[in-house]
């Protein structure tokens, strides 16, 4: 695709990928999707011969409304948090950035970015735990959020794994290794590249609560974007 941008005259572009490869290398190793995002990199930099300036966009899980109709993990919290049903979340977090920053960002990118930058993009480091509670809050639920335990989130990674093996299926993120990811906390600093690329911050729970107040569409979260 850059190949054929360059050869019709496109003069700057953009590739997003995804931050795991940057917050936690050895994660390349155990997941063929980490692993596809940074090949993918080198590869469309090395398609590129000169005349595109070509920068990379490494976003945090980006949370914002989505399409009617798209399954998504805040939709999932949505109907969660609306019920009498009690809440749980792995003990570990990672980084969010709201879909609208990461939309300046990579349009502040796509004018100034230079050819071969990376970009790791997100706002705030947040607990799964603390996600849902700000999701039920927005709600208006008052409750608290437990936490389960990591020998039970790896049991069922390892469960998932299985049955996967079983039905001849193979996952872009192993999912017994993938536990142990879920139980940490993939955190980092955006403050460098938010200075670079002065995108908004500070909005996530004005996301959140659009998100829930939301009748007409369905909510996206998604830790990349195509």
């Amino acid at each position: 695709m850059f190949q054929k941008a360059e050869k019709a005259g496109i003069q700057r572009g953009v590739f997003v990928t995804s931050y795991y490869q940057v917050v936690d290398p050895g994660l390349i190793v155990d997941h063929p999707y980490v692993r596809s995002r940074a090949e993918s990199e080198e590869a469309a930099l090395h398609a590129c011969s000169g005349k595109l300036t070509l920068s990379m966009i490494q976003p945090s899980w980006a949370i914002g409304l989505g399409f009617a109709g798209h399954l998504s993990l805040p939709g999932t919290y949505v109907k969660w948090v609306r019920s009498p049903a009690p809440l749980f979340a792995p003990p570990g977090g990672t980084n969010f950035v709201a879909a609208s920053s990461l939309g300046h960002a990579i349009a502040t990118a796509l004018e100034k970015g230079k050819h071969g930058d990376r970009y790791l993009i997100g706002d705030e480091n947040i607990t799964w735990a603390e996600l849902l509670e700000r999701f039920a809050r927005a709600a208006g639920r008052q409750t608290k959020v437990h936490t389960i335990p990591k020998g039970l989130v790896h049991a069922s990674g390892t469960s998932i794994a299985w049955c996967l093996r079983l039905l001849g299926y193979e996952s872009g993120l192993e999912p017994h290794k993938w536990s142990r990811s879920c139980v940490e906390k993939l955190y980092f600093d955006p403050s460098p590249t938010q200075q670079i690329l002065q995108y908004p911050r500070g909005n996530i729970n004005q996301v959140i609560a659009n998100i829930v107040n939301s009748e007409s569409t369905i909510p996206a979260l998604s830790s990349s974007v195509v």
